[in-house]
């Protein structure tokens, strides 16, 4: 399992650096903060990669690569690396979708770290 976390690092570091200083509309509206937008499926591309309904996706863009979190049913989730090394938080495994499929076992949470990173803008 090592090898996944560390793709899914990669990965991660990756999209983060390939998002930098790109400007992109946050998305928020209704009260939420710049920096934040309520996702749920249907309003993420692609499929929905988690186990729980919806929740509140956050960015800190003072965190250099911008620390992506997720928090639904009052816990705050890592989403990428920035926000695992910087933030702590829970370990978004746990709420992670499966797929089933032994070659790409976790539902593709890159349309979800992208939409963070926008949220940094």
């Amino acid at each position: 399992m090592k090898g996944g976390i560390a793709i899914f690092l990669v990965l991660a570091a990756i999209i983060a650096l390939a998002r930098m200083g790109k400007e992109a509309d946050n998305g928020s509206g209704g009260g939420q903060a710049a920096n934040e937008a309520w996702i749920e499926p249907g309003n993420i591309t692609g499929d929905w990669p988690f186990t729980v309904s919806g929740g509140t996706l956050r960015c800190n863009p003072r965190d250099g690569g911008g620390a992506v979190t997720f928090e639904a049913d009052d816990k705050v989730y890592a989403v990428n690396g920035p926000a695992l090394t910087l933030r702590g938080g829970e370990d978004i495994r746990t709420i992670w979708r499966d797929t089933g499929d032994p070659v790409a076992p976790k539902v593709n949470i890159g349309p979800v770290i992208e939409r963070g990173l926008d949220l940094c803008g």
